[in-house]
């Protein structure tokens, strides 16, 4: 029979603290004694519960894994070509570098573009590189840099592009399976010693497809099921469509699919645009995602921005409510959001909290009712009024 003091947490019974002082006598065992290493003991009393994560620069994705990529874990980032692993993979670093932290790109594929990266945002001066591509010595430095403690994130682009020593040196010879071994030996290392230096690893990947598949999904990562199953996120990206003004291709519509996800729910997905040698559209994200979850308000087609002092933003209407009028449609609000930066810092600010308030379980803040119950908005979607229309 189970003790009722077992449904009270605040209640220590004899069974749990024999179950402590068990934990803790082994802890000094395996530690042999060292007061700064833990080996065993409850959750409660670790150094932190809650997972950081680093901005992926999307708005959009960051709602979909739950804030970002998370800090000392190992995420796995596969799509076609040309679909935004890398300028995803760049907006992380430059997330990393804008907190004061290290980053280290490990470009493979011989393909990063120094130009594209300092426009996203990266300080190429302070980047680490390397362009190793044998996979032996792409995950040696990769441990040891995790290893010196001086790295939040690492980048590997790609593993499709990593060639194993036996392959470089007889390129003849049959190597089936040995990057997957490879990688199966090397990543329960790196995976504990990413969490233990709170370092991030990133590993890009393309496609393949299986032959011979004629039902079920043909496409196929390299590198073997290892990755599959130490990554704590795995993210799907392809590209959707192509963002026009009028007859001009100004970038990609591309979608994201959150296929493995250890800290937020998985299997979500979304779309975004990614602009030709600009990057992401986070005005047209602003929009997309805070009007899906209650940060801006829309009735009908308007779409509006709660703000403690609309009177410092005069240019633009100021409803009865105290609201500051962004636009009638989607593409007028993105507009008013690209003119004016005061004003999408003002609803990209409201759109984090909202985010944060989403993930920690609660509504969504609003400074002008904070005793607003129920702040979900009729949304009328229309098939000539998509984000991705211009």
């Amino acid at each position: 029979m189970i003790n009722e003091n077992y449904r009270n947490s605040n209640v220590e019974t004899q069974e749990y603290k024999e179950f402590k002082k068990a934990m803790a006598a082994l802890n000094k065992k395996m530690t042999n004694g060292a007061k700064d290493e833990v080996a065993i003991a409850p959750l409660g009393e670790m150094d932190a519960l809650d997972v950081e994560t680093i901005s992926t620069g999307s708005v959009v994705l960051d709602n979909l894994l739950g804030g970002g990529f998370p800090v000392g874990r190992v995420v796995e980032i596969f799509g076609k070509e040309a679909s935004g692993k890398t300028s995803i993979a760049l907006n992380a670093v430059a997330d990393v570098q804008r907190k004061g932290g290290n980053a280290l790109f490990i470009d493979a594929e011989q393909a990063l573009d120094p130009s594209y990266a300092a426009v996203l945002g990266v300080d190429i001066d302070k980047l680490g590189i390397s362009q190793i591509m044998i996979a032996e010595h792409v995950l040696y430095t990769v441990r040891n840099m995790i290893s010196s403690g001086t790295v939040n994130l690492i980048v590997i682009d790609t593993v499709a592009s990593m060639i194993p020593q036996a392959e470089f040196d007889a390129p003849e010879k049959q190597t089936m399976a040995l990057l997957a071994r490879i990688l199966s030996k090397e990543l329960r290392l790196i995976a504990k010693l990413a969490n233990e230096q709170k370092c991030t690893v990133i590993f890009l990947n393309q496609i393949r497809e299986k032959v011979g598949i004629m039902f079920g999904n043909p496409e196929t990562t390299p590198g073997g099921n290892a990755l599959k199953f130490y990554a704590s996120q795995r993210l799907q990206i392809s590209r959707a469509g192509q963002y026009k003004e009028g007859s001009i291709i100004l970038g990609t519509e591309v979608r994201f699919r959150v296929v493995k996800n250890k800290i937020a729910p998985p299997f979500q997905s979304g779309t975004t645009i990614l602009t030709f040698a600009k990057g992401i559209n986070r005005p047209a994200e602003i929009i997309e995602v805070g009007s899906d979850i209650g940060a801006l308000n829309l009735k009908g087609r308007t779409y509006s921005l709660p703000i403690e002092n609309p009177e410092d933003f005069k240019d633009h209407v100021i409803e009865e409510d105290g609201t500051i009028k962004l636009g009638t449609s989607k593409k007028s609000a993105i507009e008013a959001l690209e003119e004016n930066v005061d004003l999408f810092n003002v609803a990209a600010k409201r759109v984090a909290e909202a985010m944060d308030a989403k993930r920690a379980g609660g509504i969504p803040f609003d400074p002008l009712n904070s005793e607003k119950e129920d702040q979900k908005v009729d949304v009328e979607e229309t098939e000539s009024d998509d984000v991705f229309s211009v």
